[in-house]
């Protein structure tokens, strides 16, 4: 998405975000009729026909940009809009209960406090990505190692430190000119040194006002050791064995 300016209408207009929307299970674009996304309060942005939505002449400040589709969760990001040049979101939309089976992902519904946010992992070092430099605590950048064919943005993942420790990031933007380095949407709780420190990626989800939840995992063996992770008033930790299974329930209560 190179367009700083639009001609349209016989206007021009700025270019203030471009938001990218993918399948957060497949990495593929979100697109069709039923993909959207806007800012609230805002004009309704240009549509592309490859996953892009363009909002063009924001004025300066922070915005929340959501996002949904018809197989897919609403979500949400940040963005802070300023005069100088424009910025690129991406947002990985989580898939809904009407998500359709694919072959070796796992689907995982069950029951947790209300409102409680959900995550799910496989703690497996083997295939996690690993940090080109030490994270510090309170920094809002980290970089790390990763093929050609990856990409980060938009994506949630476990930082966990060879201790055992770790939390929960969500990686917001890459840069253009380093693309290994990647901003955060939040500071780090605490210190990861880049030997021993590993990268995985989660699924997430909020339990609903009854406590329900429904996520999908990829990218697991047959044999994977999974956790789960409950936080609410109370934190819930649950490990199991997958077994060869594609679909699990599971009560973290």
């Amino acid at each position: 998405m190179d367009d700083l300016i639009i001609v349209s209408d016989r206007m021009l207009r700025k270019v203030s975000v471009a938001v990218f929307l993918t399948d957060d299970v497949t990495g593929t674009p979100v697109t069709g009729s039923n993909a959207r996304a806007w800012i609230p309060g805002e004009k309704p942005p240009i549509k592309k026909n490859d996953g892009w939505f363009v909002f063009t002449d924001l004025s300066p400040g922070r915005y929340s940009i959501f996002a949904e589709g018809g197989k897919f969760q609403r979500q949400s990001a940040e963005c802070d809009i300023c005069d100088i040049g424009y910025q690129t979101i991406t947002i990985r939309l989580r898939p809904s209960r009407t998500y359709p089976d694919i072959p070796g992902y796992l689907r995982i519904e069950g029951k947790a406090e209300a409102d409680a946010e959900i995550t799910v992992y496989v703690q497996d070092k083997q295939s996690a990505f690993r940090l080109l430099a030490d994270a510090e605590k309170d920094s809002t950048v980290i970089y790390v190692f990763h093929s050609e064919n990856d990409n980060l943005e938009g994506g949630s993942f476990r930082l966990m430190a060879s201790d055992g420790g770790g939390e929960n990031v969500t990686v917001l933007s890459g840069d253009k000119d380093n693309r290994m380095m990647y901003k955060l949407s939040h500071p780090l709780e605490r210190d990861y040194p880049r030997v021993g420190s590993v990268l995985v990626p989660v699924a997430s989800a909020r339990a609903d006002d009854k406590g329900r939840f429904f996520l999908v995992l990829r990218g697991s063996s047959s044999s994977a050791r999974i956790i789960c992770e409950a936080s609410g008033s109370r934190n819930i930790h649950m490990e199991f064995e997958r077994n060869g299974r594609d679909n699990i329930s599971v009560v973290l209560e």
